[in-house]
């Protein structure tokens, strides 16, 4: 019943503060996501970091691979219609791999299915023919990715064995800075026990006992025998500055092959999304200050 001399009642009152109140909930939100996580999974951490989002409704503008780590936007209340603004910013990355061995998803949450011999030169190699990779160019969708075909996204194709029965797409990027900004050795053995624990770290179902399986399969092919070292592998480190929609995983799978060998991604870390970003300090430290 609406209160003497008023022309709302206590109801409406209540609509509005609560219209006010989420109004103010409108946010664009740069969070550093976890290695790991998923995007949906990263968005209910910070809900239940702020419980006053926990009834506005959220979104994410760039996906994030689950090992990938690294700058993600939240966007919560009206400016989630805002969504299409934020999917077309430039983004930057740095990206570790090593030569010499790849799996189905070109990262090491996949299964390995191949190794290869690296050639000695690779490093200057692979800074020889970085500029090449410079500007416009068309992409091919990584076999595990969410590309979708005749309805069906390739990665389906690829748990079916099925990718040879279609064409993968391909799609336009442009990439606007890269460069190599550090490279060293990983013992292959080192390698393996980083990657077993790295699949064993990542929430969902990720096919992580076959991953493992086949990462471990790798150990007996290292190991030291008639005196021989551990098998050492070439780790590169890169900066990439591209275009929204750019696979850094099917990227570095493009440079390795064109120096005739093949390469997996032990790290993706993204430090940019158009204004926004984190400061990178290498493998050993990431500053998460936005």
């Amino acid at each position: 019943m609406a209160r003497q001399g008023r022309w709302y009642t206590d109801e409406v009152l209540v609509l509005f503060l609560n219209y006010l109140y989420y109004a103010c909930m409108d946010d664009v939100i740069p969070i550093y996501k976890w290695k790991g996580e998923t995007p949906l999974v990263c968005i209910k951490r910070f809900q239940e970091a702020f419980p006053e989002y926990q009834n506005v409704p959220m979104t994410y503008a760039g996906r994030l691979d689950p090992m990938a780590h690294g700058l993600l936007v939240l966007l919560s209340g009206e400016k989630c219609k805002e969504k299409e603004n934020y999917l077309g910013l430039n983004k930057t990355y740095y990206v570790d791999f090593v030569l010499g061995i790849v799996t189905d998803t070109y990262d090491v949450l996949g299964v390995v299915n191949r190794t290869m011999t690296i050639n000695e030169n690779s490093i200057l190699q692979i800074q020889k023919i970085l500029p090449t990779f410079m500007g416009k160019q068309n992409q091919i969708y990584p076999p595990y990715s969410s590309k979708t075909v005749d309805g069906k996204p390739l990665f389906i194709y690829a748990k079916e064995g099925k990718l040879d029965t279609i064409t993968i797409p391909n799609h336009k990027i442009e990439i606007h800075e890269i460069e190599m900004v550090g490279n060293d050795v990983i013992a292959q053995t080192e390698l393996v026990h980083k990657a077993v624990e790295m699949i064993a770290h990542i929430q969902g179902d990720f096919r992580q006992t076959e991953s493992i399986n086949s990462w471990q399969n790798l150990i007996p092919e290292a190991l030291p025998q008639d005196g021989q070292k551990d098998r050492e592998l070439p780790i590169i480190s890169m900066k990439i500055r591209a275009s929204s929609g750019t696979y850094v995983r099917q990227l570095v799978q493009d440079i390795a092959q064109k120096i005739g060998t093949c390469a997996v991604v032990t790290d993706i870390f993204r430090s940019e999304i158009g204004e926004f970003s984190l400061k990178y300090k290498g493998r050993r430290g990431i500053d998460m200050s936005i």
